[in-house]
């Protein structure tokens, strides 16, 4: 297991850019340069002792000295580790920072037309249930209460953006 002692001799993080540097040179790679690449989900992984890590998890390890299993970016960017945009989270906490799926039709996270009753139907998922808030003629309506039981139930502010 990685230790941070080892991650700080071989790699430099700069909070306030979020980018990683190697610090000792290896074939194929030169000192102050760059670590890590993009992948097609998003984020930024690196490679040490041929185990590829996350970066926004090596960034909370590396300035906080411990692993965490969420680690949640409160802007959404996957790609952004600076540590400002960091922070450890439940995976309850995680989910409730989602960004809105690809393929919403109504625009807002947790409202959806409801052909059978011809009603904008709002509904919420809380802990692994999903819990249906009312329909209503009017979609304002439904993203009125939609909106309300994030702020009950405790969503993050980005939530759905």
């Amino acid at each position: 297991m990685l230790t941070q002692k080892e991650l700080k001799k071989t790699l430099r993080y700069e909070p306030f850019t979020g980018n990683f540097y190697w610090l000792i040179p290896a074939p194929g790679r030169k000192m102050n340069t760059p670590a890590g690449c993009s992948h097609s989900d998003g984020y930024r992984r690196i490679c040490l002792n041929y185990t590829s890590y996350f970066s926004h998890r090596l960034a909370y390890f590396y300035m906080t000295g411990s692993w965490s299993k969420e680690i949640d970016h409160e802007n959404h960017v996957r790609d952004d580790n600076r540590w400002h945009n960091l922070k450890a989270a439940t995976e309850r906490e995680n989910q409730q920072n989602k960004t809105k799926q690809k393929n919403n039709t109504s625009g807002i996270t947790g409202v959806s037309w409801c052909s059978s009753s011809k009603k904008w139907k709002a509904y919420i998922k809380v802990k692994t249930k999903t819990v249906t808030l009312g329909r209503f003629v009017k979609k304002q309506k439904a993203i009125a209460v939609r909106k309300a039981a994030e702020v009950m139930y405790g969503f993050h502010p980005n939530h759905g953006k």
